[in-house]
């Protein structure tokens, strides 16, 4: 009988270090599920910023060589250029600064590191990112947008100093202003009024 009671404590210390291990195995699970849905809001936010940012110095690129390399005509109107180069000038710093804002939220994302932050008691990168980066990710998409605007702006004053000098110039020129001005009829009717919600 000794023996049986002895059997049956040694059992049940077994069984409740058992599920002592159980514990601690779910937990340790559940802090691995929870680090891989931090890696991956952050890869998320992450690519999202690299587009953005690319985006933006390819339009910031294309405008400063448009300024840079246009062979201005004699003759051209005063105001004409005088709106060419405040456009073109707005074409280059505003991408500039969603450029820049987007790399900088960027290397803050990269620099996150959610094991850290759970032994720091910090908080998950939902909040993080509410907090710290979503203010300045709005002023990145909202830049983006008007850089759009102001690139298409750019193309629709080309056409009327490129062209002055040379025959048909007034149907050339009027020819690229629509397409610019359909382009951002289109963009900003459809594309932008359809995603700008979901992914500002």
């Amino acid at each position: 009988q000794v023996a049986d009671m002895a059997w049956g404590m040694k059992c049940r210390e077994e069984d409740l270090e058992y599920r002592r291990l159980e514990m601690e195995w779910r937990k340790h699970d559940l802090w691995c599920r929870w680090v891989d849905e931090q890696w991956h809001a952050m890869e998320e936010k992450a690519k999202q910023l690299e587009q953005i940012a690319q985006l933006s110095a390819l339009l910031a690129g294309f405008a400063l060589v448009a300024m840079c390399q246009m062979q201005i005509p004699d003759g051209v109107n005063g105001w004409l250029l005088v709106s060419f180069g405040t456009v073109t000038a707005a074409a280059v710093g505003v991408p500039l600064i969603a450029m820049l804002s987007s790399t900088l939220v960027l290397v803050a994302v990269i620099k996150y590191d959610p094991k850290v932050a759970v032994n720091a008691a910090c908080p998950d990168f939902g909040t993080f990112w509410s907090t710290h980066c979503e203010a300045d990710w709005r002023l990145s998409f909202r830049c983006f947008n008007i850089s759009i605007a102001l690139f298409l702006m750019v193309l629709g004053q080309v056409g009327w100093i490129q062209f002055f000098a040379h025959q048909n110039y007034v149907a050339s020129s009027t020819l690229v202003t629509v397409v610019a001005v359909a382009s951002a009829m289109v963009y900003f009717l459809y594309t932008y009024r359809k995603w700008s919600t979901f992914l500002a």
